[in-house]
């Protein structure tokens, strides 16, 4: 774990997979101030999310009956799991999302044509195209858990 104000605090899976001891050592990892389970949720790929639901099927208990009929949602310790598209599968993390930020920057160019085939067949005012430079980051790194070196799927 660290410490710094401008790294974000990790988890080290060491490729193993995703179980109830990586939710805790996550939510533990969090600063208590940020752990409001209304507001954080764990973020990872839809592929993770599949794994750990069909890890959970195998368990001979109630729990595991539930997930396999769809009648309980994710919610490992009441935070919600919520499967991101595109989302790197070696990482997953414990944030708001409001918590991440996406901004454009640097020149932005405005391409308008009024006079095509394709705006007078669609009867359109103009087709427009943007194009500008735009970069993520995350508000405060206190806020979230990263959770890194995490099984393939």
């Amino acid at each position: 774990n660290q410490s710094s104000t401008d790294t974000m605090p990790t988890v080290d899976m060491s490729s193993s997979d995703i179980d109830t001891q990586m939710f805790n050592d996550t939510i533990n990892t969090l600063d208590s101030r940020f752990r409001d389970p209304n507001e954080v949720v764990f973020l990872m790929n839809p592929d993770q999310v599949q794994k750990y639901a069909f890890d959970l099927t195998q368990r001979e208990d109630p729990l595991g009956a539930s997930v396999i009929m769809g009648d309980s949602d994710l919610t490992p310790f009441s935070y919600d799991v919520v499967g991101v598209p595109e989302w790197p599968t070696s990482y997953a993390m414990l944030t708001d999302p409001e918590n991440l930020a996406w901004g454009l920057y640097e020149n932005m160019e405005l391409d308008q044509t009024q006079d095509t085939d394709k705006v007078y067949e669609n009867r359109l005012h103009s087709r427009n195209w943007l194009e500008g430079q735009f970069d993520f980051q995350v508000r405060n790194m206190q806020a979230g858990v990263l959770v890194e070196n995490l099984a393939a799927p």
